[in-house]
């Protein structure tokens, strides 16, 4: 669907949210930032903020995206932001209304929403599906 769809897009780095989905989640990440990190204004079209993901987004809660048939992927920090600068990051997720008016109800899932999932899509249904990859590292002993 292209008016008020989602499209999935291995080609496309950032996500790109319908607009109102757009204006909630950065509403949130607002509120959430506003008395621990400081604005970045060097990027006027991104919400960006000086510090480091992984040093600052400790306890972050997750943003889950809802399909239909259930099917719903989960949003870590490392999939929501992405370091511009060694102490800048900004919000992998910007508004597709920033694209042409006439996109604004349109919403692209780019891939680095998508790194810990493999997504599938069944044609005859038109259904997707997502699962999870659970990487698990060994440590060996010498």
């Amino acid at each position: 669907m292209v008016d008020n769809g989602v499209i999935i897009d291995s080609g496309t780095a950032y996500t790109w949210l319908a607009q109102d989905a757009y204006n909630a989640l950065s509403e949130q990440v607002q509120s959430l930032f506003r008395e621990t990190l400081q604005r970045y204004r060097g990027m006027t079209n991104q919400l960006c903020y000086v510090g480091s993901v992984r040093e600052d987004l400790s306890g972050f809660p997750v943003v889950t995206f809802h399909f239909t048939n259930r099917a719903q992927l989960v949003l870590d920090t490392q999939s929501m932001f992405l370091h511009i600068a060694p102490i800048v990051f900004c919000l992998a997720i910007g508004s597709s209304a920033v694209n042409e008016d006439n996109s604004k109800n349109l919403s692209v899932i780019g891939m680095m929403a998508k790194q810990n999932y493999n997504m599938g899509y069944e044609l005859v249904k038109t259904s997707c599906t997502s699962k999870e990859l659970i990487v698990s590292f060994l440590r060996t002993r010498a």
